[in-house]
């Protein structure tokens, strides 16, 4: 019985190369945690305000028209306002021709703080 040891080409820093660094990792993690945060406030938001989900402010808004300002928020956390939420939210009906009024829009502003209160919650 032979007792030969088993030997590869492959350096042995190699595997160190394939693992994730760990700023890349915590990088990686506090995103998905801002999303599940994210996703976590959305549902909270829309079963309390499901006029308002019905009212493009939804998902779909919160992961494209909305996404760079809590992309932001997520790298920086530095909180957007419910002002510049609520103009994202304007800005998404300027394909169909549609200005949302006055008062619909400070609602919205209102929605947004409401909506940027309960992410606050669940990022905590």
């Amino acid at each position: 019985m032979s007792t030969r040891t088993l030997t590869t080409s492959a350096p042995k820093h190699a595997i160190a190369r394939v693992l994730p660094q760990p700023a890349v990792l915590q990088s990686w993690m506090r995103r998905r945690r801002f999303r599940q945060a994210q996703a976590r406030a959305y549902a909270r938001f829309a079963a309390a305000y499901p006029l308002w989900a019905a009212s493009l402010f939804d998902a779909h808004f919160l992961a494209h028209a909305a996404a760079p300002a809590l992309a932001h928020y997520a790298a920086t956390a530095t909180r957007p306002t419910a002002n510049e939420i609520a103009i994202l939210w304007a800005t998404q009906f300027i394909g169909i021709h549609y200005q949302p009024a006055q008062a619909q829009f400070a609602d919205a502003v209102a929605v947004a703080g409401i909506f940027l209160d309960y992410l606050a919650a669940e990022l905590q």
